[in-house]
């Protein structure tokens, strides 16, 4: 951080012209809000869940709150947010999703186009950047970055799209239906004390839903502070016209599937699926003499061939890391079932006790969009990988009623944790969606439960016949 007190002193900043702005904000990068005179922080909260953002915009920009459509600096069309990053392993990456407006679930059928609800407020973002450090006030988070974000034209695209979808969802009169799933980049999140406390009215439906938030996923949010450069680094006059989008990718290991943008009559789904549907019906072998050779050793086998028909040479797509998308290979055996379940990350025991199901891990890893690639083996021992022959692709989101019967799953594994019943987990038997088995290397494999024991580790699971399922649309007569 940098030492001494930011210079408070003179005249303020122009509201109206973009580059004060700019430069009224660039001066943030490196400094806590309390490094700044007269922001008055004495006798602020200290630990309350959004007064870093309040305080911005009403001491350091002079913003009165307000729920205006307009952007918060409307003469220069730009919308203000801050967000949160937390320090990793990998680095700073984004701790939630930056919101960018509640959802009026009644007021949706009346907008009539997409600039009002997304593009006139959020067109132009000026976004801070702030470390997270749950021991430290508010007022003390370092800001580490401050960047002006205008969303690139392919990136729009696809927020368009997952704003139609939010729309067909609502004006159906399925809202409470909506899920972060359905989307790429741009999303439908819960918003609020949760515990069924915030429930809003739909239009067409009686039914009560969530109340939810437009907003840009996590993993958009760590591309945006990837590849964005600092304001600090341009404040200059003629270089505040630089830089508005995406600087050059920075992620040696990732590679889009798109060099140039797919057919406009066509969605992004469909133009991803496109891509793979002159393979399917054909053996592996085949695929690798179109694509190029892979090393049949590899544990990843299939999704290796699978990312070689779209392509992709590098271990990630870039759409896919900038949409948190997961890609699976599902393989089904000469019968046509999945030879397996679907395994996640196992839980801990201690923390799973004192979780609800918005905020635990199992809905997060479900709650996403999944991109399948399904292959059958064509020998009874599945051993010749490169016989086996490629089926298809799609993307899938669980749908709400099986999202609704994993949360049963849960919470039943939830309850016997608390109540000391380690035996008695979900099994495969109770449920047509998920269970719960161990998931570590053997039985010495272990983790503490809350009584201070020692227990195998456990994750969820999809079932075997669930996988099935969805997998067997893609079967050939």
């Amino acid at each position: 951080m940098r030492e001494g007190t930011a210079d408070r002193k003179g005249p303020r900043y122009d509201k109206k012209d973009r580059k004060s702005i700019l430069r009224h904000a660039a001066k943030l990068t490196g400094h806590m809000l309390s490094d700044f005179e007269e922001m008055n922080m004495d006798s602020s909260p200290v630990h309350v869940k959004g007064y870093f953002g309040q305080a911005l915009e009403t001491l350091y920009f002079d913003i009165d709150n307000n729920n205006s459509p307009l952007p918060d600096f409307p003469e220069a069309g730009i919308e203000l947010k801050s967000t949160p990053m937390k320090e990793t392993r990998k680095g700073l990456v984004s701790k939630e999703r930056l919101v960018l407006g509640i959802i009026d679930y009644m007021a949706v059928k009346n907008k009539g186009s997409w600039h009002d609800v997304f593009e006139k407020k959020s067109g132009d973002l000026l976004i801070v950047f702030y470390r997270y450090e749950s021991d430290r006030p508010f007022y003390q988070f370092e800001v580490v970055k401050v960047v002006e974000w205008t969303f690139p034209e392919e990136d729009l695209r696809i927020i368009k799209e997952d704003w139609d979808r939010i729309e067909q969802y609502i004006l159906e009169g399925r809202a409470e239906e909506l899920s972060e799933g359905l989307t790429n980049y741009l999303a439908a999140c819960t918003k609020g004390a949760g515990h069924g406390k915030d429930m809003r009215i739909q239009p067409f439906s009686d039914k009560m839903a969530k109340q939810r938030a437009l907003s840009l996923k996590q993993s958009y949010v760590n591309r945006i502070f990837e590849e964005s450069t600092d304001l600090s680094e341009i404040v200059g006059e003629e270089n505040l016209d630089d830089r508005k989008g995406p600087a050059e990718r920075i992620h040696a290991d990732s590679q889009s599937i798109f060099e140039e943008p797919w057919d406009v009559s066509t969605t992004f789904e469909d133009a991803v699926v496109g891509r793979m549907s002159k393979f399917v019906g054909r053996r592996c072998v085949e695929i690798e003499d179109m694509t190029g050779t892979v090393n049949t050793e590899s544990k990843s086998y299939y999704a290796m061939l699978a990312r070689h028909m779209l392509g992709i040479r590098t271990r990630d797509i870039e759409e896919f890391r900038n949409a948190d998308i997961v890609m699976k290979t599902v393989r089904l055996d000469t019968r046509g079932r999945s030879r397996e379940s679907m395994s996640f990350p196992h839980f801990d025991y201690k923390e799973i006790v004192g979780q609800d199901w918005e905020d635990c891990d199992f809905h997060e890893q479900i709650d996403k969009k999944f991109f399948f690639a399904v292959y059958q083996m064509c020998d009874a021992e599945n051993k010749d990988k490169r016989a086996a022959r490629f089926l298809g692709s799609f993307f899938w989101t669980m749908p709400y009623e099986d999202m609704e019967e994993a949360r049963k799953v849960w919470e039943r594994a939830r309850d016997a944790v608390a109540e000391g019943r380690y035996d008695e987990l979900p099994k495969e038997s109770q449920s047509y969606v998920s269970h719960v088995r161990p998931h570590g290397r053997d039985s010495s494999d272990t983790i503490e439960g809350p009584d201070g024991k020692q227990h195998v580790k456990k994750c969820f699971w999809l079932n075997r016949d669930y996988i099935t399922g969805i997998a067997r649309r893609l079967m050939r007569p």
